[in-house]
């Protein structure tokens, strides 16, 4: 048996929080997506979008919606963008600015000069360094969103979702091509 490290634990949490908001868009898209535009193809390409972009998009095309869902100026998306961009290099092993060091040698002596290495949002940039605080940072910003996409939808909508956006299972039923969450 390994136990996991709690380093480990940090991490896996970090991707679950983004997971789960990705997951959220999801389920909206696949209930509450536009009939006109239940197009395979559409779907398909809707899936595969990044989780931003669904978050940005996701008023065009989804019927739940009364105003458009989040403000791409706002501080809490651009809280949100820095977390999915800080997903994506941890996932993805990209060598990032701050991971790279400059060695200078000077009479026989070798000097290492860390890049910048300040946290923006209260995040660290290395994915070895999260702790409890960051992920509550990153907890908080996943919760705001989930307010945000529910504030934004008609009161109906909101409230069936708002049921039962944390339940396991979500029972849907269709009627007349329309989805209506029960």
């Amino acid at each position: 048996d390994i136990a996991p490290e709690s380093g480990d634990l940090y991490r896996a949490a970090f991707f679950l929080y983004v997971a789960s908001l990705e997951g959220l868009l999801n389920l909206i898209y696949e209930i509450y997506l536009d009939p006109a535009l239940r197009d395979e193809r559409i779907y398909n390409r809707l899936k595969r979008e990044q989780v931003d972009i669904k978050l940005r998009l996701a008023s065009l095309y989804c019927t739940c919606f009364k105003t458009r869902v989040i403000d791409a100026k706002s501080e809490d998306f651009k809280r949100f963008q820095f977390i999915v961009d800080l997903r994506n290099d941890f996932i993805h092993a990209n060598i990032t600015k701050q991971m790279k060091v400059s060695i200078i040698e000077e009479d026989n002596l070798t000097f290492w000069v860390d890049s910048e290495r300040s946290l923006k949002y209260g995040l660290p940039r290395d994915p070895t360094a999260l702790n409890q605080s960051h992920l509550e940072t990153v907890r908080h910003s996943v919760l705001a969103i989930v307010d945000i996409v529910l504030e934004a939808m008609k009161p109906r909508y909101k409230r069936e979702l708002s049921r039962v956006i944390y339940d396991e299972r979500i029972p849907v039923d269709i009627d007349d091509d329309e989805f209506i969450v029960i």
